[in-house]
């Protein structure tokens, strides 16, 4: 039987990472609700009322450009927090989800 050491690691060490953890994922769901709100309508920002008269938009011009922004901000957001703080890759291993998807319908 081999045996390998493992660094030690405290409670407190333990807590203090799920702690930063949850923050860091609920900061980032925050922000996303934020910006859902902020793209989709132009009541989700005061920029948006502004220029709503003036540029004759319509609601529908502002979901037109909000849903693929929505979409983009958000794809990037889980990229960024599994890069930055899970020190995931930087480019996504795409032949890994290829593989998971046939293994799914085979």
């Amino acid at each position: 039987m081999i045996c390998v050491e493992s660094p030690r690691v405290s409670a407190e060490q333990i807590i203090f990472l799920l702690i930063v953890a949850v923050t860091l994922m609920l900061f980032i769901g925050e922000r996303i609700r934020i910006d859902v709100a902020a793209f989709l309508t132009p009541i989700g920002h005061h920029g948006n009322l502004l220029i709503l008269n003036p540029g004759q938009y319509t609601f529908g011009d502002f979901l037109r450009v909000g849903i693929p922004l929505t979409i983009c901000i958000s794809v990037v957001s889980v990229w960024m927090a599994q890069w930055l703080w899970l020190g995931g890759p930087l480019i996504p291993d795409w032949s890994a989800l290829g593989v998971a998807i046939k293994g799914v319908f085979t």
